[in-house]
């Protein structure tokens, strides 16, 4: 149940700005890099231009993943 918590809050990795960059660590954020802002990003942060991406992405279960076996 904790996992589907997670994977319901707001994570770069579950933005619709997002895109795969260094899988599962780091995404892409095209909003950011349309604003001359640094666009690499953890998967697992969250900056104010959070908007919910309307398809599921796997990058968040694969980031909370990799955190827990470390």
């Amino acid at each position: 149940m904790m996992k589907e918590e997670a994977l319901k809050r707001s994570y770069c990795g579950n933005c619709v700005y997002h895109y795969a960059y260094d899988y599962p660590e780091q995404v892409f954020c095209e909003y950011r890099f349309l604003n001359n802002q640094n666009p690499f990003v953890f998967t697992l942060w969250c900056c104010e231009y959070w908007s919910p991406a309307y398809q599921e992405c796997f990058c968040i279960s694969a980031a909370l993943n990799k955190v827990q076996k470390e």
